[in-house]
């Protein structure tokens, strides 16, 4: 993920170097994600910041065509996890997890209310959502051999989920100056298999080249 994060730096500056005209914009956001539930293994993680970058075209007034990737890291909490195994005297157990990462790239539309100070916008957003779930570790052992410890995986855990997604915004924009907006949105993400779903929160610094 590191390395796609990388590579859409780089296209961002040769987009910035190369189509450095009026309707072009480039775009810095952070905010928090909430992880809604789902049923799944992905419960068990919380929710955390989130952090993208982006760039915009304005097509015609108000309304701009959106190129943008989001990342965000959610820590493991573990509050749904479900042991099915006999109860055994002597038996002790240790669940272990590691965070989950979520990466996001997607194009969209936004559409702004024209006038001037604060404004409302909307946006849709479609693509592909890349879900690295971290491991879960379930070690047991007997009190009377400590050392011999036996770990297992927990189902589900330890994939990379790969989903497209649809996404509905809505939010407000403020001109700081001619060039920089500054804008915040609230967002629902639904992948369309897999039952994922978010709710990211951001704000989100606009620089027109």
């Amino acid at each position: 993920m590191r390395r796609n994060l990388c590579v859409f730096a780089g296209l961002l500056f040769l987009v910035g170097r190369t189509l450095a005209q009026g309707n072009w914009s480039v775009e810095l956001s952070a905010g928090y994600l909430y992880n809604q539930p789902s049923g799944t293994v992905l419960d068990n993680w919380r929710s955390s910041w989130t952090v993208g970058a982006g760039a915009a075209y304005r097509v015609f007034g108000g309304m701009e065509l959106l190129f943008d990737m989001r990342f965000a890291r959610l820590p493991y909490e573990g509050k749904y996890i479900h042991l099915v195994y006999p109860a055994t005297l002597g038996e002790r157990r240790k669940v272990d997890g590691e965070p989950s990462s979520i990466f996001e790239s997607a194009i969209g539309i936004r559409i702004s209310t024209p006038g001037s100070g604060v404004r409302l916008f909307f946006t849709v957003r479609g693509g592909l959502l890349v879900t690295d779930i971290g491991q879960i570790m379930v070690s047991t052992w007997m009190d009377s051999q400590p050392a011999r410890i036996s770990p297992l995986t927990y189902t589900g855990a330890g994939a990379t989920l790969k989903n497209g997604f649809g996404c509905l915004g809505v939010g407000f924009r403020v001109s700081l100056s001619h060039s920089f907006d500054l804008l915040g949105e609230g967002r629902f993400v639904s992948t369309f298999v897999g039952n994922q779903a978010f709710l990211p929160v951001t704000l989100t610094g606009q620089l027109q080249l």
